[in-house]
């Protein structure tokens, strides 16, 4: 996109199109890196940004217990609504640094930068509890497990030590 933003007069295309273009790329962007249902970050854009930059921060996975539960019992429409919950509470219950990435179906991965270790602590035990007493359709979300560690690594490094610290 850098590139066709640096087209000048000279080029194929006047300043209407390089724009129209631009916003097409960016909605591709969006595609590209979200998950349709939940809007959250989708795992592509957590494996491309591991690759690109150092990470330093607060990571943890978020996984729903017993999520499938919701699926056969009430249903997929349902189990959508369980994941929309998650997304809004983990939202409500984040800042400006935090970027939450919809890594499965029911695992989740909030990443926050700059964070400092007891705090991001507190807003993981802040998040658990108001995912827990979130009802849907009158159904309260289980309980989740967290996998969390401060970071100082590539991002996929962490990744693949997350089931070590589970609470």
């Amino acid at each position: 996109m850098e590139l066709i933003r640096k087209l000048d007069s000279d080029s194929l295309i006047g300043a209407s199109e390089r724009d129209k273009l631009i916003r097409q790329l960016s909605h591709y962007h969006v595609e590209l890196y979200r998950d349709a249902l939940t809007g959250a970050y989708n795992r592509r854009y957590l494996e491309d940004r591991s690759r690109q930059k150092k990470f330093t921060g607060g990571a943890a996975m978020i996984d729903l217990d017993d999520f499938k539960v919701y699926n056969d019992t009430c249903g997929h429409d349902a189990g959508d609504m369980v994941l929309e919950t998650v997304v809004k509470v983990i939202r409500e219950s984040s800042d400006s640094n935090d970027v939450l990435i919809r890594y499965g179906g029911d695992e989740f991965v909030l990443l926050s930068a700059n964070a400092d270790e007891q705090e991001f602590y507190r807003k993981l035990h802040h998040i658990r509890h108001k995912i827990h007493n979130a009802p849907v359709r009158g159904i309260p979300v289980s309980t989740f497990r967290l996998a969390s560690a401060a970071c100082t690594v590539k991002i996929h490094c962490w990744m693949r030590r997350y089931t070590v610290r589970m609470f």
